[in-house]
């Protein structure tokens, strides 16, 4: 036959019940688990603006994605019309013409 053994408690238990806390042996360890729990709060933290951080990094990607692709936009809109011909025809319809005579140059003496 067997002999049974008194269980021990589990670990786990007697530390969500606050029991492990209370050992004379465990005391001495308290300033040991405050700064392992500092840790891993520091952890958490610096993952969590990690993470913030590479959100806003992607939405300024995309954001800079948008406005170059409206900069060449406007750019070519802009140099079509600085096109003599479009120019011409703008003023045109002002009733205006391209001179064509050639400009005179005035030297001063």
């Amino acid at each position: 036959m067997r002999k049974i053994k008194k269980q021990e408690p589990h670990l786990i238990l007697e530390i969500f019940k606050g029991d492990f806390l209370s050992k004379k042996e465990n005391q001495q360890q308290l300033p040991f688990f405050l700064f392992v729990g500092l840790l891993i709060a520091l952890n958490i933290s610096l993952y969590y603006n990690a993470e913030q951080l590479a959100k806003n990094i992607s939405k300024a990607e995309k954001e800079l994605y948008e406005l170059r692709v409206e900069y060449i936009t406007t750019k070519s809109e802009l140099m079509d019309k600085h096109k003599r011909s479009t120019i011409e025809n703008a003023v045109k319809r002002m009733g205006l013409q391209s001179s064509t005579i050639a400009p005179l140059i005035i030297e001063k003496n």
